[in-house]
């Protein structure tokens, strides 16, 4: 398994660039922290994020899910 932060950052999986998209597009934040959701599914960090985006775009279910 692959750790978020042992990614390179230039092959796409930024958490910091995820939440500071929260606020003004959501879509793409969830699209970044599901990418690194799915590289490493322990991560805390991206399970959070990736909860948070889809809470934001009204997928509460969903988000629920994650964090289960």
């Amino acid at each position: 398994m692959v750790s978020v932060n042992e990614l390179d950052p230039a092959g796409g999986v930024d958490l910091d660039k995820a939440v500071r998209l929260l606020g003004s597009d959501p879509a793409a934040s969830e699209a970044i922290a599901r990418r690194a959701h799915e590289a490493d599914p322990t991560s805390s960090e991206a399970a959070m994020i990736l909860a948070t985006a889809l809470r934001l775009t009204g997928r509460r279910a969903e988000a629920l899910a994650i964090l289960e």
